[in-house]
């Protein structure tokens, strides 16, 4: 029954709690009605004043048509017509049906009343000033009840002074719901306003700590009733939640002593990082999760709200009181706000910096690289220099050429002129007049270099710079691989005939015989005259010198 009544009246429709409460109390006052006119008309049933089966039926309808007004959220027309008329029906009943005079005018107070309160101030008015006009209307009223002037007089008094006090209660309501929106919408800003401070260091890539540590000044800053808060984050591994930042010279207390929580401990700290989960704890209370610390000894309560990034929980917010022994449903979604936005942020800057890390580590690891390269590099010239050098030197002066194909004529040639030297100096292209020399490289490494002798009056064009140091660049490598080749034949050789000297040496029956086939072997590789081999070590007396 309760369901249905709840059903029948409920005012769900009306987004603000204002009107709620006013179409629920008109739905209430309904109620009655129908019960008042159910219960008079048994009445005049019982007494035989029963005057008519269409005055209940008018009745009820009249009710039906305010309460479906209601229900369609025609608050207010339903509420004038209501009270129209009421205050005519209870007009028409004392002209007609010679009710008390008190009665009526107890009723046209609580009209007033209910006009004030669902119309307001214009309601409040209006039915003030109907209410006047019935006393001037229907005298009657007034001798009823005593002198004339008199009684009238304090009759207007009476609905004077109900109005000016429904006037006067309706401003109260009105000022308190708009300082209420004013407090509140400062709240929102202020709210709005750490929050974009907070999530703003991320962007302007403040240092990890400074970002906390500013985070923590702004909460002790704009809610007083703060006192002491500070960061927990977790481990890498997990197990410890970790005080990373805390405010005052407690809170470097604190870090400085590497204060640290277990995870899913019994602590406030250590419940909200397992359980991601708020966790309020009063001081002294049985069973509280709050622990009590020497250095904050005037705490009363103590909050901490998770630090999570999507489903990881990275850590707490915890904040501790002297004044407050709870928190208000608005704080507790003000802080969680502020530690989802401090959240973000931590995720952010971790992130950035970890980038930065990875940066920096890759430009070590390049310049190590880049390095390593170019001794390379320095070392494959030095080889290849050396190993030039050593190959001229032992193909004696016979690298030298110089070609007139005009005279179609070709001889060595030992000199070096100008030009070449400049380019082998220069290791670049070196043009006087007609003639041009560039140097001839091997991986970078100068090995000689090539002159040309051009026509008078032929322009070198850029296309043909490239065209001739592209070839000096191509034909250094072909020398390269040409000196390659001879130098890997030298060495099969040279292994070819280790091996034939080798295989004599194992041919041999006896030492003299090995020693004096070593000898003949020796001597026909290096065409040595003589060959003297000795066995054995010498005495301390000779001293590396001949007896």
């Amino acid at each position: 029954m309760i369901n249905l009544l709840q059903t029948i009246f409920s005012a769900e429709m009306y987004s603000s709690k204002t009107e709620r409460i006013q179409a629920q109390f008109l739905f209430g006052v309904l109620g009655v009605t129908v019960l008042l006119t159910l219960v008079s008309n048994i009445i005049n049933l019982v007494e035989g004043t029963y005057i008519g089966s269409f005055y209940p039926f008018i009745t009820l309808l009249i009710l039906i048509i305010i309460y479906t007004l209601v229900r369609y959220k025609y608050l207010a027309i339903a509420s004038w017509i209501f009270l129209v008329i009421a205050f005519i029906s209870l007009s028409l009943i004392y002209v007609f049906l010679n009710f008390d005079a008190i009665i009526i005018l107890l009723f046209n107070i609580s009209i007033l009343l209910l006009a004030g309160f669902l119309l307001g101030t214009l309601g409040n008015i209006s039915f003030t000033a109907l209410s006047i006009l019935q006393l001037l209307v229907l005298p009657g009223l007034i001798s009823e009840v005593g002198d004339t002037f008199s009684v009238g007089a304090r009759i207007i008094f009476v609905y004077l002074t109900v109005s000016a006090i429904l006037y006067m209660y309706n401003r109260f309501v009105i000022a308190s719901r708009l300082e209420g929106q004013d407090i509140e919408s400062i709240e929102r800003l202020k709210l709005a306003d750490i929050t974009m401070q907070i999530t703003r260091q991320a962007s302007t890539r403040v240092p990890f700590q400074t970002a906390l540590n500013e985070t923590l000044d702004l909460i002790l800053e704009n809610y007083p009733e703060i006192y002491h808060a500070q960061v927990f984050l977790i481990d890498t591994d997990g197990v410890q939640a970790r005080l990373t930042a805390s405010t005052g010279e407690v809170g470097q207390q604190l870090i400085a002593n590497q204060h640290a929580l277990a995870v899913g401990s019994m602590s406030v700290i250590g419940q909200t990082t397992l359980r991601g989960e708020t966790i309020i704890a009063r001081a002294g209370e049985k069973d509280s999760t709050h622990r009590t610390n020497e250095l904050l000894p005037d705490t009363q309560l103590e909050v901490a709200f998770p630090l999570q990034v999507g489903t990881e929980i990275i850590g707490a917010l915890d904040l501790q009181s002297k004044v407050l022994d709870t928190l208000s449903a608005n704080d507790r979604l003000t802080f969680q706000s502020l530690a989802n936005s401090l959240s973000l942020t931590i995720d952010s800057i971790r992130q950035f910096e970890q980038s930065q890390a990875r940066i920096e580590e890759n430009q070590r690891l390049t310049e190590q690289t880049r390095a390593a390269l170019h001794e390379v590099e320095r070392l494959n010239q030095r080889l290849i220099g050396r190993a030039w050098t050593d190959y001229t030197r032992g193909v004696g002066d016979e690298l030298g050429l110089m070609t007139d194909f005009e005279a179609d004529t070709s001889e060595t040639y030992l000199e070096w002129s100008e030009a070449l030297v400049n380019a082998v100096n220069s290791n670049g292209l070196v043009q006087n007049g007609n003639i041009m020399a560039v140097p001839l490289r091997v991986r970078g490494q100068v090995v000689g270099a090539v002159e040309f002798e051009l026509d008078e009056h032929n322009e070198i064009t850029s296309e043909d710079l490239d065209l001739v140091r592209e070839v000096s660049e191509r034909f250094g490598l072909a020398a390269e691989n040409t000196r390659l080749l001879e130098e890997s034949l030298r060495t099969a050789q040279r292994e070819a005939l280790i091996n034939q000297v080798t295989s004599s040496f194992q041919a041999s029956q006896n030492v003299e015989a090995t020693l004096a086939e070593a000898a003949r072997s020796i001597s026909e590789s290096l065409e040595a005259g003589k060959v003297m081999i000795r066995l054995g070590m010498p005495d301390a007396s000779h001293n590396g010198k001949d007896s």
